[in-house]
Order: structure tokens, then C-alpha cells, then sequence
């Protein structure tokens, strides 16, 4: 089977009308430039919005739907549903925790779920069906061949175009304008 994939190229503008956007921030690194010239101030591009930043929004509003299986831990006096913890059901947080009692890799949920592979993922569809579509990696399950390793189906990117950073005087906030 042949990789797919669709490119959309499209104009945004700022929802409150201003040409300022404020694009993604990584520690240690800042902004995400590509063709950076010193010399210029100006970039090719910069990383808006990141993969991992949309996958967090969908799940956000797919588990706000409340049509999605709940699997929820204690931590700290809160409950987190699988669809808050960065590595979703495979998040260490989980591998940490106990259901019924039991450590949750021995609970037959997560038997189930860790017995998910790329040929039978009906756990997966059944008990955390967003794995299915942001993808997922369980690295505690064995070495480099063990564990499931899924990929996304499904994921976004924003990128800003011709951009020129700006320094705030007053608060040093970079405002990128958009060409």
C-alpha cells in the first residue's frame, strides 16, 4: 500500500484581525525557524502549530464528546482520562498504576490492550480508539521489535510563510508578521 497524504496550502489570517501570530515554543531551541538568515532577521518559515500540539486539540474534543471509552488514573488528587497523558494508553503513568488491584499491564484490560498489534487492534478500537488515529508506542513493551508501534493516521501542521521576527521593547514577546 502506497503512503497518502493531502497538502493543503491556504491563507489564514489572525482570528482577532491582527497581523501578529505567536507561533509554537520548544524548550531549549525557541522557535522552530526553517532558512533563518541572522543577517536579514527573516525566515523561509516557522512552525506554528505542531503535530503534537493538533493531536492534543482532537483529543481534546473527541473526549469532550463523551462517545469515547473512559480510562481514567488517580495522580495527585486528580483523575486523567488516557486522553490527557502525553503517551496515551501507553503513557508511564498508566504502566504505573493499578486496576482492581492489579498492576494495569497484568489487569486483563491491559493484557488486552498490550496484546494490540498492527493485525489485531480490536482492543485498541475498543478500550482507546484514538490510539488507532494519533498513533501510539508501547516502548515498555520489549525491545526495538516488541510492543506495539502504531502510527497516526491522522495529523497537522501549521507553517508560517515569509515571516520576519519582531522584538517587543517592553516584554520581549517575538511578533512574527506574515508575508
Amino acid at each position: 500500500m502506497a503512503d497518502v497524504a493531502i497538502s493543503i496550502k491556504s491563507t489564514l489570517e489572525n482570528v482577532t484581525g491582527s497581523k501578529h501570530i505567536y507561533p509554537a515554543t520548544f524548550a531549549n531551541s525557541g522557535h522552530n525557524y526553517v532558512g533563518y538568515d541572522k543577517t536579514t532577521g527573516k525566515a523561509e518559515a516557522v512552525l506554528v502549530d505542531s503535530v503534537g500540539s493538533f493531536a492534543n486539540r482532537i483529543e481534546g474534543e473527541l473526549a469532550a464528546t463523551g462517545l469515547l471509552p473512559r480510562i481514567a488514573v488517580q495522580v495527585a488528587g486528580r483523575t486523567l482520562s488516557i486522553h490527557e497523558l502525553p503517551h496515551r494508553v501507553y503513557d508511564a503513568i498508566l504502566r504505573d498504576s493499578e486496576l482492581d488491584g492489579q498492576p494495569w499491564r497484568s489487569s486483563t484490560t491491559g493484557e488486552k490492550i498490550l496484546a494490540s498489534n498492527i493485525d489485531n487492534a480490536t482492543a485498541l478500537f475498543q478500550y482507546a480508539p484514538l490510539t488507532l488515529l494519533l498513533g501510539g508506542w508501547d516502548s515498555y513493551g520489549g525491545d526495538v521489535f516488541h510492543g506495539a508501534k502504531l502510527a497516526r493516521v491522522v495529523s497537522g501542521e501549521i507553517w508560517g510563510r515569509g515571516v520576519s521576527p519582531n522584538f517587543s521593547p517592553i516584554n520581549r514577546i517575538r511578533l512574527y508578521f506574515v508575508a
